[in-house]
């Protein structure tokens, strides 16, 4: 009896590290895209949009300028949808739009 309890036990423990590598591989998966930092144009206060999925998202208040600190590229529209007005294609890993005069980002494709 005691072997057959110290194979179970021993399957548990293999079973467990796997389960515990697999959830700790997800999270770092799930880390990596970063975060885009703007200023908005409502309140002139910094705001994050954390952990960004590539496709198109709205800016809350909108956008006087931003750094793209994930690992997309970052298109700031005028537009609420992403569909009209480019304003410029932001680089991933640390790339920076510096703003225009009168120009308000509205929303954001990652990609």
């Amino acid at each position: 009896m005691p072997r057959t309890y110290l194979k179970i036990r021993r399957a548990g423990s293999v079973v467990g590290a796997a389960l515990l590598l697999f959830g700790s591989m997800a999270l770092s998966a799930q880390a990596a895209p970063g975060e885009f930092e703007y200023l908005r144009a409502d309140t002139n206060r910094p705001e994050t949009i954390s952990d960004p999925s590539a496709g198109c998202r709205s800016i809350p208040g909108g956008a006087l300028n931003a750094s793209n600190r994930t690992s997309f590229v970052a298109t700031v529209y005028t537009s609420l949808g992403c569909g009209a007005g480019k304003i410029k294609e932001i680089p991933a890993n640390g790339g920076t739009w510096a703003g225009a005069p009168l120009t308000v980002a509205g929303s954001v494709k990652f990609s």
